[in-house]
């Protein structure tokens, strides 16, 4: 079962922490280094303008997530799961919660990803994201809820 907080002022360096581990290695290989300093500022904005949440499985801390929503839709900012608890199917489970939610509200659901991040893009494509456009370093992708017969979600 699944338990999230939302982040309080003491949690910046625990979402430091969870950035650093999860994204440095393809930071490095998409922009050919690592800062510090820069990733702790696009941090300190990001929790400005999205929603942070941690997330906690089995009364342990295993990532992070970032959302904003609108009328028309829920632009997933962030979502990052601890390298000791990645390939155990956090990631699907978690999107395909976001997704039912998403659903409920007849809502759209948009992320960007690092090109050279091809094990996240392909787990969107699992679970029905379309990329729908792409820059050098980013690919953006955009899910919508299936239409039924009748033309209703």
């Amino acid at each position: 079962m699944y338990h999230f907080r939302q982040v309080v002022d003491g949690d910046f360096d625990l979402l430091f922490k969870i950035l650093r581990s999860t994204m440095q290695p393809y930071y490095v290989q998409a922009f050919g280094q690592w800062d510090d300093a820069l990733e702790r500022k696009y941090l300190a904005d990001s929790l400005k303008e999205y929603r942070y949440e941690v997330i906690i499985f089995a009364g342990s801390i295993i990532g992070c997530w970032a959302r904003r929503e609108g009328a028309s839709g829920i632009f997933l900012a962030e979502m990052q799961i601890l390298p000791a608890y990645q390939s155990q199917g956090h990631g699907r489970r978690l999107l395909r919660r976001l997704l039912d939610e998403a659903t409920q509200g007849q809502l759209c659901v948009q992320l960007e990803v690092l090109t050279v991040n091809e094990r996240a893009r392909r787990l969107y494509e699992r679970l029905g994201f379309k990329v729908v456009g792409s820059t050098m370093t980013h690919h953006k992708m955009h899910w919508q809820p299936e239409l039924n017969e009748t033309g209703t979600i």
